[in-house]
């Protein structure tokens, strides 16, 4: 049985959406199961958003060491600054790393009003995503997703990360941002999804990278749990590398936020799958 029919059996058994893109970077081997299907995305854009502050920064239209202060109102969920005393001015980059390691929702906000929700549009259009859209700022008081996303179209915009394309023209520019933007997502904190069934070593390993790094991003909300990142097999030979974005949708059994939700645990075994196959091609 191939990797498509193992992922569609883990559908079966989800009472709600799948959809799952992967791409096996040294082959360029993809593997789709209803990867344009349209997704809230939750915090997964956050991807998009991180790109489109090195780009706005590439293009010296913000600085990432600018200070911006944090306002008193504060939207809920994920993070720590909506617990902070008032005042605070952190820098753009300081928040792009709350946004990206521990999801913070105060300083994504922060990031879209400093760049504009048209920016950011216009970013995810130039990077070739056809399918994404931020359509306000994170908030749970008004009705509605704010960003929508597909599989396939984060699976292309990491690709652009893995391979230093997705910030400027100059490829020294594009390298250096791509390098820090992946220094941040292989810090998220999230491990329900990607991470959880793979043979993940100590991050701050003194001898050299760990076997196996995971540079993603989570996204949660009701009945949504999703994650795309980049595994790097480190200790393959030659080293090798996948692509991995993994979404579900309108998920019944969706009463649970801990570990143990539904969902999470489809992403995780879509997961242990695509790890599977991709040490199967070794």
């Amino acid at each position: 049985m191939g990797l498509s029919e193992d992922i569609a059996r883990v559908a079966a058994n989800l009472p709600g959406r799948l959809g799952v893109a992967v791409r096996f970077l040294e082959s360029g081997e993809d593997v789709f199961y209803h990867a344009d299907d349209v997704f809230p995305s939750a915090s997964v854009i956050k991807v998009a958003i991180l790109v489109a502050l090195y780009q706005a920064a590439h293009e010296g239209d913000i600085g990432l060491d600018d200070r911006l202060e944090v306002p008193a109102t504060r939207v809920e969920g994920s993070g720590v600054l909506r617990h902070l005393a008032a005042g605070l001015t952190p820098t753009a980059r300081d928040l792009a790393w709350l946004m990206i390691t521990i999801s913070d929702n105060v300083a994504t906000n922060m990031l879209i009003a400093a760049l504009g929700v048209e920016r950011i549009n216009r970013t995810i259009t130039q990077v070739g995503l056809t399918a994404t859209t931020l359509q306000r700022p994170i908030s749970f008081d008004v009705p509605g997703h704010f960003a929508e996303t597909t599989p396939r179209d984060m699976m292309r915009l990491l690709a652009l990360l893995a391979t230093d394309t997705a910030v400027g023209a100059e490829t020294a520019v594009s390298k250096d941002a791509s390098n820090e933007m992946l220094s941040m997502l292989k810090e998220c904190q999230g491990t329900d999804g990607i991470p959880r069934y793979l043979p993940i070593h100590d991050r701050d390993a003194k001898d050299g990278p760990p076997p196996i790094e995971i540079a993603h991003k989570t996204g949660s909300i009701d009945g949504v749990r999703n994650d795309a990142g980049i595994v790097y097999l480190n200790d393959a030979v030659p080293p090798r590398r996948y692509i991995l974005s993994v979404f579900t949708a309108d998920v019944a059994d969706d009463a649970l936020w801990t570990p143990e939700n539904i969902a999470a645990r489809a992403v995780a075994d879509v997961s242990r799958l695509v790890y599977q196959a991709a040490q199967a091609r070794s």
